[in-house]
């Protein structure tokens, strides 16, 4: 999956970078069912590295994919401005 996250309202250009969970930043942040690389200019990939969860109602691996906060990934990106004015998502 690839896409680009923007940003509005500041001056000039903007670059972009992940916020790990521990505070650092980086171009490349790994969850719990794959990584994300995300550009300086805001494009993104994220690369699945392993299956999400698919579980039937008495918790046997149904074949049904489940929308559950097992099978959320998110990151945050911190964006700066020409500036150096930050926001974090």
């Amino acid at each position: 999956m690839s896409g680009a996250v923007s940003a509005t309202g500041g001056t000039g250009s903007y670059t972009y970078t992940l916020v790990n969970p521990d505070g650092g930043t980086g171009a490349v942040e790994t969850g719990s069912n794959g990584f994300v690389t995300l550009n300086s200019d805001g494009t993104y990939t994220y690369t699945l590295t392993s299956a999400f969860g698919h579980n039937g109602p008495d918790g046997s691996d149904d074949g049904a994919l489940v929308a559950d906060a097992d099978n959320v990934e998110s990151f945050a990106v911190l964006v700066t401005d020409t500036n150096g004015n930050t926001v974090q998502t």
